[in-house]
């Protein structure tokens, strides 16, 4: 699927869901399918723009948990964002 913003997501994930009702069979799968996928694409967005929101607080916790988990002079990437932490 294309990259599309938080509120397209939502839109067409509302779309998705309003052709639902009346459909049955391939079709109804098909439709189950693309919520699904639609769904997880906003959850991706959603977690991608929350993680640029976050607080000098937040980062440092995690930074924490970080070198805690793999050590000082690593490097952590995020597979989801692709930010990369140097310990």
């Amino acid at each position: 699927m294309k990259d599309f913003t938080i509120q397209e997501w939502k839109q067409i994930i509302e779309e998705i869901e309003n052709q639902l009702s009346g459909a049955t069979g391939e079709r109804f799968e098909e439709l189950m399918n693309d919520l699904r996928e639609a769904k997880d694409m906003l959850f991706l967005e959603e977690y991608c723009e929350n993680q640029k929101k976050r607080t000098p607080e937040q980062l440092a916790e995690e930074r924490f948990e970080m070198e805690a988990a793999f050590g000082k002079g690593t490097t952590v990437v995020n597979i989801i964002t692709g930010e990369r932490t140097k310990l």
